[in-house]
């Protein structure tokens, strides 16, 4: 049968040295690297950002090993074991170093797992807040939102898998702290491994949960170009009717009708509601538009979700489109309310 391992010092006096003056050395140069930004020396950009990075990556290495090593001094000392000047001395071995106190008990860290377990699940859930919140807002892009609402929950549950890893490692039955000289049970997390994963899962949860509202508001402003597009051929479609429409009446014989309809584009009216064309004028706009009924216009408009209201108004010859609201639910969940608006020669805005 195969002999265990014993359980090996992870750190010591002499190694905590050196690292002590790398980080004294490399915050010196992280320093000097952001004093050199600030005085904007141009020639020597690549000297500052060499610094800059150089040093902040191997300043957070080393502070994170000084905590580590702190945290396991405090272990190895609640165990009633010395901090060993150089792991060489005793062999590498925790069984070899000297007692200066008798403790009574094993896994005494322990609780550590069953804290960290609690907040994961904290985490998670406010994660998940996160989600609903970016869904609630979104929901009306519909599919985009669903499918990246879907992914960063699945992503969320990572915390779930964590915090039942770290459920089961506070049993003292089957795991033991670092600094026990037990080879029969298995070496559970210590404290700074599981600060340092939930660290990194943090992050990563806010890029995905940055991403989702980043991805998710580029689609958008795809799909209100598109509109504002698509509202422009309509205020080009009408204004050629119109131009039309003025040039046969203006003759002795008017051949057009539909001065009903054009009074109403004067005051402003919805041509979705117009149906089938019912005059020439009519008639005309639906042909510089190619539509045989102007309610299937409603599903122009991507934003719309087939239920656009193409506001239309003639003023001093001016052709103005609107399309009021189209995205039904963008007004609500602190969201203002939204209107696309096209006048002239494409001048257009987003409100």
């Amino acid at each position: 049968m195969r002999k265990p391992k014993e359980v090996r010092i992870k750190y010591d006096q002499q190694s905590m040295k050196v690292i002590r003056g790398t980080a004294i050395v490399a915050t010196l140069l992280f320093v000097i690297g952001i004093a050199l930004m600030c005085m904007e020396m141009s020639n020597a950009e690549i000297l500052v950002l060499f610094a800059i990075y150089l040093g902040g990556g191997l300043s957070i290495a080393c502070y994170a090993y000084l905590a580590a090593g702190w945290f396991y001094r405090k272990r190895l000392e609640k165990y009633g074991y010395c901090f060993p000047k150089k792991k060489s001395d005793y062999g590498g071995k925790i069984g070899n170093l000297p007692k200066i106190k008798h403790v009574e008990g094993t896994s005494l860290f322990s609780e550590h797992s069953k804290w960290c377990f609690r907040a994961c699940i904290v985490l998670f859930a406010v994660f998940v807040v996160l989600d609903v919140r970016y869904y609630l807002q979104w929901k009306f892009m519909k599919e985009n939102c669903t499918a990246l609402f879907g992914l960063c929950f699945f992503f969320y549950m990572i915390w779930i898998i964590f915090a039942l890893a770290l459920k089961k490692q506070s049993n003292k039955e089957k795991y033991r702290d670092d600094v026990e000289p037990d080879t029969t049970r298995k070496e559970r997390w210590s404290l700074e491994q599981i600060l340092l994963t939930m660290i990194i899962l943090c992050l990563l949860c806010i890029f995905a949960n940055d991403t989702a509202y980043s991805m998710t508001n580029y689609i958008f402003n795809g799909l209100i170009d598109h509109d504002l597009v698509q509202a422009d051929t309509v205020r080009k479609g009408v204004m050629c009717a119109i131009t039309e429409y003025q040039k046969e009446n203006a003759e002795e014989n008017k051949t057009l009708t539909g001065q009903d309809t054009y009074a109403t584009l004067c005051e402003g009216v919805d041509i979705t509601t117009w149906g089938v064309p019912g005059d020439g004028l009519q008639a005309l706009i639906a042909e510089n538009l190619y539509v045989e009924d102007f309610s299937l216009m409603r599903d122009d408009f991507q934003l719309a979700d087939g239920d656009a209201q193409i506001f239309v108004k003639i003023d001093d010859g001016v052709v103005t489109v609107r399309l009021l609201n189209p995205a039904k639910e963008v007004s609500r969940y602190s969201r203002s309310n939204k209107e696309i608006y096209v006048e002239s020669d494409y001048v257009s805005k987003y409100n």
